[in-house]
């Protein structure tokens, strides 16, 4: 399960490929951080930076600026609907994990199992957000088909999405022991290495899992536009 992330780190890469990835994933973080600024924007943000890490781990032409913010503003409204009504379910089960741990314990085994019911919902939700922005950078679809999909690949793939959030408690979670221990190198991890190396790592993580859907969806969107060249529709960008 563990193969594709350690492809970073390979022996057999060539030094100068890993300082190369290591260029880009301080490129990104700096991005990921400058438009994520206004908290609102970050779903855009994991969704560009997961889009431009694609095209580098698939050896794709890309350009790291160009790529990002193409992404980002082709992506923001419906990255940021995502984003946002993510943060609104999370604030939801956070209060309620506070109430129970504050005042369930009185009601009993009622008590003890609304929290639990509100911790395993939202250890969900964080696994859903891991999976949902890798995939509104690969497919296009509404609002809901991204909901419903994220749900259902989130439970057929469960231990990459869960080894994807380990990973991402590992990486962020150093940020958190260097700010409580005082570390002076937090800035620097912050500023150039956190953030990018979370999305490098997940890019890895989900390019496998996306990639078992990805012909079953360009299939289904070959069918779609046969379907409407047969009601009379055109199509002048045709590859």
């Amino acid at each position: 399960m563990l193969d594709g992330v350690r492809n970073i780190f390979d022996p057999s890469n060539s030094f100068y490929e890993f300082g190369r990835k290591l260029i880009y994933v301080f490129a990104l973080n700096i991005l990921f951080i400058i438009t994520s600024i206004p908290i609102i924007t970050m779903g855009a943000s994991m969704t560009a930076m997961n889009s431009v890490f694609l095209k580098i781990i698939n050896e794709r032409e890309f350009s790291v600026t160009k790529d990002y913010f193409k992404s980002f503003k082709a992506n923001f409204l419906k990255s940021t609907v995502l984003w946002v009504i993510g943060l609104v379910i999370g604030f939801i089960l956070y209060v309620d994990i506070f109430y129970w741990v504050k005042y369930g314990i009185a009601d009993g085994t009622y008590g003890y199992v609304m929290l639990v019911a509100s911790v395993i919902a939202a250890v969900f939700l964080v696994m859903m957000l891991h999976t949902l922005f890798p995939l509104v950078s690969r497919f296009e679809m509404s609002i809901k088909d991204y909901i419903v999909n994220t749900f259902y690949i989130t439970v057929k793939n469960i231990l990459y999405v869960i080894e994807a959030v380990i990973f991402s408690v590992c990486i962020i979670g150093i940020s958190v022991y260097m700010i409580m221990t005082g570390k002076m190198l937090i800035m620097i991890y912050l500023l150039f290495l956190c953030f990018g190396l979370n999305g490098l790592v997940q890019s890895y993580i989900f390019r496998r899992v996306l990639n078992k859907y990805s012909e079953d969806y360009e299939e289904m969107v070959k069918r779609n536009i046969e379907d409407l060249k047969k009601e009379g529709y055109t199509f002048d960008d045709e590859e």
